[in-house]
């Protein structure tokens, strides 16, 4: 009988986005696993938030305020922290940014560009960097955070939904470029989540009306989603890969 691959000892989880919202709750769920943390977000003062609650824990972590979509930063981050805390081992991508809204006739260049750039550029980024550091391990985890407008879309979002559907295309081909290394690579697609990204666009009634078009009657909370991120970096999905785990309260099921 083969040998199930386990986790090896000594690494450490690396997430991006982890200042807030689902990041922050995934950096979390990973500590209380016992994974030593790398917390990675744009903004300086909300991942130093997420750590101060992570050391309260007990736990080891190191805050790198850095964009997950600069080269340069990531490697910097890729670096450090693995001077700190050990191999990267498991990289969740979380960091992301939704689109103004416009339709696609009035949506101009640069903000195309911002989109994808934060969205789909990072996870590129974020992915390269860390799969050496896996190969070298013989075992590795990537989660990266879609959405479930990768595969249905919706008016107005043209941009982010065209990010999302990428990161899915870029789990399925690195997932068969790494199948054999013992490095899984997964992506979620939730429907709406209560975050303070959701709320800096949208008011309680509208948040509240759109729960009710969701079959289990309510949006996500943070740490749901980070619940299923636990299950994919855990040894039991060690034969899930390239997966896109659709997480919307039974609201979308795809065939």
């Amino acid at each position: 009988m083969t040998e199930l691959p386990r986790r090896p000892d000594g690494i450490c989880a690396l997430v991006t986005g982890a200042g807030s919202g689902i990041g922050r709750s995934v950096a979390l769920r990973l500590a209380e696993l016992g994974l030593p943390v790398a917390a990675v977000d744009i903004d300086g003062k909300g991942v130093e938030r997420t750590a101060t609650v992570i050391r309260s824990m007990g736990a080891r972590v190191e805050a790198y305020r850095a964009d997950a979509s600069s080269e340069a930063d990531v490697a910097r981050v890729f670096r450090d922290a693995e001077a700190a805390l050990g191999p990267i081992g498991i990289l969740v991508n979380v960091a992301g940014i939704q689109s103004s809204g416009a339709t696609v006739r009035d949506t101009s260049l640069d903000e195309w560009r911002r989109v994808l750039r934060v969205n789909l550029n990072s996870v590129f980024l974020c992915c390269r960097a860390a799969i050496p550091g896996m190969l070298g391990l013989g075992w590795g985890r990537i989660v990266s955070t879609s959405s479930v407008l990768s595969a249905r879309g919706r008016a107005g979002t043209a941009p982010y939904a065209t990010s999302k559907a990428g990161i899915v295309g870029l789990t399925r081909s690195l997932a068969l470029e790494l199948a054999d290394r013992n490095i899984t690579v997964n992506a979620i697609l939730p429907s709406m989540v209560d975050t303070p990204l959701v709320r800096s666009t949208s008011t309680e009634e509208q948040i509240v009306a759109r729960g009710r078009e969701l079959g289990i009657g309510r949006v996500a909370e943070p740490e749901e989603i980070a619940g299923v991120v636990a299950f994919l970096i855990s040894d039991d999905a060690s034969y899930v890969s390239g997966h896109s785990l659709t997480i919307s309260g039974g609201s979308y099921i795809l065939a």
